[in-house]
């Protein structure tokens, strides 16, 4: 029991409530409306009602979705791509909702950035919120680039092949069938070598990292092997190499083992 002198015990203080997350919340949509509001600026509104006026809001309604739904299938096709290494036999999904915040993130920089800078600004909100390295978000990244861009060229085939596309259509004094047979078949021959390079890693990122400490200073070397190894590695721990066995990458390499 405490003594008469010593002082009477208060109780713990009561825990204030947290609206630092609201602020946050007002806070952004300020910021947001003021940049709108800098963006538009100048705008002829009459304009604007007589284009909008002038569409099929069917037509513009359908595009407003197909455009948005794109955010959620890449979120999709992401989720399949970058899995944690840890479990084998096809690793374990991430959660959903920091992959979609880091594709949000990511597509909202692309339209404000240069140089489609969003896609570093992707890989690093999945760093920050998912146990996976920023080199690893950013080469499934990379291979999600790959996929469109096959994409793309199999849908500018179509419209090539097409009877109603002009036999006689050049771009840069070439015939743009040329150009389009010639860039399939680099990117086809990217997408074997990718499938190759994913069936057997192990040799290939040895040899990558062999190259790479060759030609470029450590530091840059370093971080291109990171990047290469991001895009395997998960793999890689998936069939069983755990991280510095001899049957690893990392055992292969030089002055990788004291």
């Amino acid at each position: 029991m405490p003594s008469p002198s010593s002082p009477p015990s208060l109780p713990p203080p009561v825990p204030a409530p947290k609206r630092a997350s609201r602020w946050a919340w007002v806070i952004g949509l300020a910021v947001t409306g003021a940049f709108l509001a800098w963006a538009v600026r100048g705008t002829h509104w009459s304009e604007v009602r007589a284009g909008l006026g002038a569409v099929d809001p069917v037509l513009l309604l359908a595009a407003v979705a197909l455009a948005t739904l794109t955010f959620p299938l890449r979120t999709i096709r992401w989720r399949v791509m970058l899995r944690s290494g840890d479990a084998r036999g096809g690793g374990t999904p991430f959660p959903w909702r920091p992959l979609w915040q880091a594709v949000a993130i990511g597509f909202m920089a692309n339209n404000l950035l240069p140089a489609r800078a969003g896609e570093f600004a992707r890989a690093y909100v999945a760093s920050r919120q998912l146990p996976v390295r920023f080199t690893t978000a950013l080469a499934s990244i990379g291979v999600e680039r790959v996929f469109d861009a096959l994409v793309m060229l199999g849908l500018m085939a179509l419209a090539i092949a097409a009877p109603s596309f002009p036999a006689d259509t050049t771009l840069l004094g070439a015939p743009l069938s040329r150009v389009a047979a010639r860039t399939a078949v680099l990117f086809g021959a990217m997408f074997v070598l990718a499938l190759v390079v994913v069936l057997r890693p192990l040799p290939w990122l040895a040899l990558f990292e062999r190259v790479v400490r060759a030609v470029f200073p450590q530091r840059l070397a370093e971080r291109l092997a990171g990047i290469a190894e991001g895009l395997v590695c998960a793999r890689c721990s998936r069939s069983g190499w755990p991280s510095g066995s001899p049957a690893s990458p990392r055992g292969w390499w030089p002055g990788s083992r004291s």
